[in-house]
C-alpha cells in the first residue's frame, strides 16, 4: 500500500480520520495488516463514503468542510414519503416526480444531502446543470423538488424562509420547432412510394388523423355504415410496437368515433379486398399475400415502412430543426387537424376526432398559413381533394389485376359531404 492522498480540502485523508502528517510534517505511511491499530472494513467504508460526500458537496456549491450534523433528514429518504403525502396528487405524477427526485439525486445532490439544505440557491444552481435537458423535464425537476420542499416546510425539516414561493425560479421554455404542413402533392407521393399493402394507411392515416398505434390496431369489425352512406371507425384499442398485443386501453381513455372520407372509405374497401385474407382481423400486415395470413404490424413495422420510403417519395424535410426534422406518421395527424380546422372552424369538435384531453393540445396541432392560396387548396383538399387513384401495384399482385382498374374512382374523387 502506499501514503494516502489528500483530499481537495487538504485536510483529510480518503482512508483515514486523522491529519495526514505528523508533528514533523512528514507524510505518513500507510499502516502494515497486522498493525493493532489496522483500520478495518467498516471504517474504511465510512472513509470512503464521508470522501464521496466531499466531493458531492463540492459539486454542489456548498462549504466542503461543513458536514451534516448527525440524524439529519436526507433528501434521498425524505422525498418519497413527502410525495405520497401531498394530496391532489394523480399517481402518474407522483411517479414522475419520485423518478425526478431520484435523478436529481443522483446526478447533483447525492445520497447524503440534507432536506434542510433544500434552498432557493442550492435549487438554482442545480437548475443551472440540466439546461440541456427538455423544457418540461426540467419543469418536472423543479417542480419535484418544490413538492418535497413543500411538505418539509410543513413538517419542520426546512425553515419557512426556503419555501418554495421564494424561489423565484423560471423555466425557460424550448424554443418551438415550427413544422410546415404536408401538402397534398407530397400525400400522394408519399402513398406511391409506400408498399402496395400498406399504401392505404397513409390515406387513412391522413383522413381520420389517427394515432400511429389506433392505425396499426385497426380491424375488419371496427368499421360501421350509416343508413345515410356514410362509414365511421370505432377507434377502441392500441396496439404494441411489434403488433402481437392489443391493449384496451387508448389515450386519454377516450374511446371515439371517427367518419371516414369517401377516398378514405374507398383506400378502406380496396386494401380489405385485395390484402385482407378471410378470417383475418387486422387490417395491416407484415406482407403483401392476399391469401395467407402474415403477422400483424405493429407501430415499429409502420414507422419503419415510412423511413424507408420517404426519400424515394422526395418529401422536403419538414423542419429546419428539431428532434424529428423528416417526415413521420404524426405529420399525417397534423395535417389532418389543420386541414379540418380551416375547413369547419369548430375547434370542439376536431378536439373530439383528435382524441385529446383538452382544447389547448388539439390546437398545438394547427399550423397557421402564410398565404391565402395555400389556404384554399387546403380547405379544398381537406375531405377528398388531391388522391384521384390509387398507386398502380406491380404486376402480379392479387392475381395480376390492376387495382386501379377495379377501385370506384368516383368514390375517390368524389368530395365528402
Amino acid at each position: 500500500m502506499g501514503y494516502a492522498r489528500s483530499l481537495a480540502s487538504g485536510s483529510w485523508a480518503a482512508y483515514y480520520r486523522e491529519p495526514l502528517a505528523d508533528a514533523t510534517g512528514r507524510r505518513k505511511c500507510a499502516r502494515v495488516p497486522d498493525s493493532p491499530d489496522y483500520p478495518t472494513k467498516a471504517t474504511a467504508k465510512a472513509a470512503g463514503d464521508a470522501y464521496e460526500l466531499h466531493l458531492r458537496a463540492l459539486a454542489s456549491g456548498l462549504d466542503a468542510k461543513v458536514a451534516p450534523r448527525r440524524g439529519a433528514v436526507t433528501l434521498d429518504a425524505y422525498a418519497p414519503g413527502a410525495i405520497d403525502r401531498t394530496p391532489d396528487l394523480a399517481n402518474s405524477s407522483r411517479n414522475s416526480y419520485r423518478g425526478a427526485v431520484r435523478c436529481a439525486v443522483r446526478e447533483h445532490f447525492g445520497d447524503g444531502f440534507p432536506v434542510e439544505r433544500l434552498t432557493a440557491d442550492a435549487v438554482e444552481r442545480y437548475y443551472s446543470t440540466i439546461g440541456h435537458l427538455a423544457a418540461k423535464t426540467r419543469q418536472t425537476r423543479i417542480i419535484a423538488l418544490a413538492t418535497v420542499a413543500r411538505r418539509a416546510v410543513r413538517d419542520g425539516v426546512l425553515a419557512a424562509e426556503h419555501h418554495p414561493a421564494h424561489w423565484g425560479i423560471t423555466v425557460r421554455g424550448d424554443q418551438p420547432t415550427r413544422r410546415r404542413l404536408l401538402t397534398d402533392a407530397e400525400l400522394t407521393r408519399l402513398a406511391a412510394a409506400m408498399p402496395s399493402h400498406l399504401w392505404a394507411a397513409v390515406i387513412i392515416g391522413h383522413d381520420t388523423g389517427l394515432r400511429v398505434s389506433e392505425l396499426a390496431a385497426l380491424s375488419v369489425t371496427d368499421i360501421e355504415y350509416s343508413p345515410d352512406g356514410r362509414a365511421y371507425l370505432w377507434i377502441t384499442r392500441t396496439t404494441s410496437r411489434d403488433g402481437t398485443e392489443l391493449s384496451p386501453h387508448v389515450k386519454n381513455g377516450v374511446i371515439r368515433r371517427v367518419p371516414l372520407s369517401a377516398r378514405a372509405l374507398s383506400a378502406w374497401n380496396h386494401h380489405v379486398a385485395y390484402f385482407v385474407p378471410e378470417g383475418q382481423q387486422r387490417i395491416f400486415r407484415k406482407g403483401s399475400s392476399g391469401k395467407r395470413r402474415l403477422a400483424p404490424a405493429g407501430t415499429g413495422y409502420l414507422t419503419g415502412a415510412m423511413q424507408q420510403c420517404r426519400d424515394r417519395a422526395q418529401i422536403e424535410r419538414m423542419a429546419d430543426s428539431g428532434k424529428q426534422p423528416l417526415v413521420g406518421w404524426h405529420d399525417l395527424r397534423r395535417a389532418f387537424a389543420t386541414k379540418i380546422y380551416r375547413a369547419t372552424r369548430d375547434i370542439r369538435e376536431l378536439q373530439k376526432l383528435m382524441g385529446h384531453a383538452t382544447v389547448a393540445m388539439t390546437m398545438r396541432y394547427i399550423q397557421d398559413f402564410e398565404h391565402e392560396q395555400e389556404h384554399r387548396e387546403a380547405v379544398d383538399a381537406a375531405f377528398g381533394g388531391g388522391l384521384s387513384t390509387p398507386p398502380l401495384y406491380p404486376a402480379g399482385v392479387a392475381g395480376g389485376e390492376s387495382p386501379a382498374a377495379s377501385a370506384p374512382v368516383s368514390m375517390i374523387t368524389e368530395r365528402a359531404a
